[in-house]
């Protein structure tokens, strides 16, 4: 699958955002991709919640046997990765529709080994509060 994207997703007692975030996935514009999340030991409702939505579709779930932080799982996810592109969702972000679309144009078009987007912050409430980051126009490596 030539623009299959795995997305490198880490949860740790994510209960609360965790459906959200996959439903941020679901609703992309582009929609080849794997979700693949790793458990790191949670001791709330997180791996039920992801278990209920993974009957029918393509996120999968791995559970860590001890907890070992939030590399180590992202790691885990990797080692299992099928998709050409990987992309990285922290299981409390929740991502634009067009999220996988852009880059995957930009990358095809420029060549280029790897994007990164700006992004906004928002409360529990999805209520914009600020934007942390804006991508400048053009960047170098130097630059990173």
């Amino acid at each position: 699958m030539k623009d299959l994207v795995s997305i490198i997703t880490p949860t740790y007692n994510s209960a609360d955002f965790i459906e959200e975030t996959i439903k941020s996935v679901q609703n992309q514009t582009h929609q080849n991709w794997e979700m693949l999340i790793t458990d790191d030991c949670s001791t709330d409702q997180t791996v039920h919640i992801i278990e209920d939505i993974k009957k029918n579709s393509r996120v999968k779930l791995f559970k860590l046997q001890e907890n070992s932080g939030s590399a180590v799982a992202r790691n885990n996810s990797i080692k299992q990765a099928e998709g050409r592109f990987h992309a990285f969702l922290d299981p409390d972000d929740i991502w634009f529709d067009y999220h996988l679309k852009d880059p995957i144009q930009a990358i095809e078009e420029n060549q280029c080994p790897f994007v990164f987007a700006s992004y906004k912050r928002s409360n529990e409430n999805l209520e914009f509060v600020y934007s942390d980051f804006i991508v400048p126009e053009k960047v170098i490596y130097t630059d990173i």
